[in-house]
């Protein structure tokens, strides 16, 4: 499959009926520098876009990488992959949905297998980019004129450039694209937001953030100049493995310090760095673009179950409880508080905001409604079978609640206009299956609020 792009020929390939362009370098950086677009012809003619976009240095565990991400690891990291409806012609103009993946900006890619987009493609008609980053101390860890900070931030900024100037070519309309991140990859799209020349460039119209931290980056500028220090040895001849290895010890490093819940995600964006505003001025950044951008904020009922070791039985009923309230306060602290700030502020300061809670999962599941689970839904693809995080939950009940998830993303991404278009949609196709409860809060009729309900 032949596919021309202002950036070049590249030959793609169909995956089970799924269009696909993997691999696709947008930019190139030498370690500690900002990244700088690049040609595809300096690659070869046509590109053969069929291998995945390798990870960024991060540490491997077992016998794969981080959250089965099944690819390999290299400081050339600056790619993307486009899946797309295999026959949709150029022009076509196709919602655009472009992944950022999560990780605690450490580890992850985006060609990892769990985030292949195949459903969420063919059953929405959506072209999907997946965009692969810098991590860790090479890419959210800086301050320094040598150093520089944001590097991650400012690969995500070129990928987005590459995609407005190319998704033509595989059928997207380049003024209609939505980005979306789960964890840190919410955060980060946020963050983009708010990044010196995105706005101007108009480089996306829509924000899904899903189970974001989004308060932890305003805690972190004495850690960050702490681990800074703390890596001074890392240089531009230290091998890439080291590099990725130290990011991991650096978790969970002070947490009296510095703060348990900073010291959990020690890496991230960092205010008063380039692109970002000065620290103390970010909610001015965000009130001054709030009217050009539509959000889509929120999260699982249960998110911090994820991070806790589940009580033994034998400890009985009291244990129980106090483990329910250490996830519920987890939960409302990290996730549920800060997307609802974040959404309040985007609609007093005239933007359009959709606030959801996601509650899925067995009832008998520790792991019920826990951090990432949404993702299990939403990208239903063979790497999600058997996990943990969706165990009691039969076939039927997984297909129904991941079609209701996928159609919910894509029409926001279609549309924006969840109210009027789909809300009466998702009570009579969906039925039991998806209830949006009832409370449809009209405030200056930009948005609603409401729950994502699986029984």
């Amino acid at each position: 499959m032949l596919i021309t792009a202002p950036a070049g020929t590249l030959r793609g390939y169909i995956q089970n009926g799924l269009g696909r362009a993997t691999g696709i370098p947008y930019a190139r950086a030498a370690r500690f520098s900002r990244p700088k677009p690049v040609a595809l012809s300096g690659f070869g003619s046509p590109y053969l876009a069929t291998s995945p976009s390798p990870a960024a240095p991060q540490k491997i565990r077992g016998a794969g990488a981080d959250i089965r991400q099944n690819v390999l690891v290299s400081e050339d990291c600056q790619n993307l992959s486009v899946s797309f409806p295999p026959h949709a012609p150029q022009g076509e103009n196709l919602p655009v949905m472009v992944y950022f993946h999560g990780g605690s900006y450490l580890v992850g890619s985006g060609d990892g297998a769990r985030y292949l987009p195949t459903r969420l493609v063919l059953d929405e008609n959506v072209v999907v980019v997946s965009v692969t980053y810098r991590l860790g101390v090479l890419g959210f860890l800086g301050g320094s004129e040598e150093r520089p900070a944001n590097l991650g931030l400012l690969d995500a900024i070129e990928a987005l450039r590459w995609i407005k100037k190319n998704i033509a070519a595989f059928g997207g309309d380049p003024t209609n694209i939505t980005i979306f991140g789960q964890s840190a990859g919410g955060d980060l799209c946020t963050q983009l937001m708010i990044s010196e020349g995105v706005a101007e460039e108009t480089l996306f119209q829509r924000v899904i953030c899903q189970s974001a931290p989004l308060d932890l980056v305003n805690h972190k500028q004495k850690l960050s100049a702490h681990l800074l220090r703390k890596t001074s040895r890392v240089t531009l001849e230290t091998p890439a493995e080291q590099v990725g290895a130290l990011g991991w010890k650096l978790v969970l490093a002070n947490p009296l310090r510095f703060g348990l819940y900073p010291a959990m995600m020690p890496f991230g964006t960092q205010y008063s760095h380039f692109p970002l505003p000065t620290f103390g001025r970010q909610d001015d950044s965000w009130a001054g673009v709030a009217p050009q951008i539509e959000i889509l904020v929120g999260h699982n009922h249960r998110e911090s179950a994820y991070f806790l070791p589940k009580p033994p039985s034998a400890l009985g009923k009291v244990a129980r409880q106090v483990y329910e309230a250490l996830v519920a306060r987890g939960t409302q602290d990290i996730y549920r508080k800060p997307a609802e700030h974040f959404a309040h502020r985007h609609r007093s300061t005239d933007g359009k905001a959709t606030t959801y809670l996601l509650r899925t999962g067995h009832p008998l599941n520790h792991l019920s409604g826990a951090h990432c689970t949404e993702l299990g839904l939403l990208f239903a693809n063979p790497a999600w079978q058997g996990d943990n995080l969706l165990a009691g939950l039969n076939g039927d009940e997984l297909e129904h609640q991941g079609a209701a998830l996928r159609a919910i993303w894509a029409e926001f991404a279609r549309s924006g206009n969840l109210l009027q278009e789909l809300a009466p949609q998702a009570r009579i196709e969906l039925g039991q299956h998806l209830k949006l409860l009832g409370r449809y809060e009209r405030r200056a009729a930009v948005h609603w609020a409401g729950e994502l309900f699986y029984p």
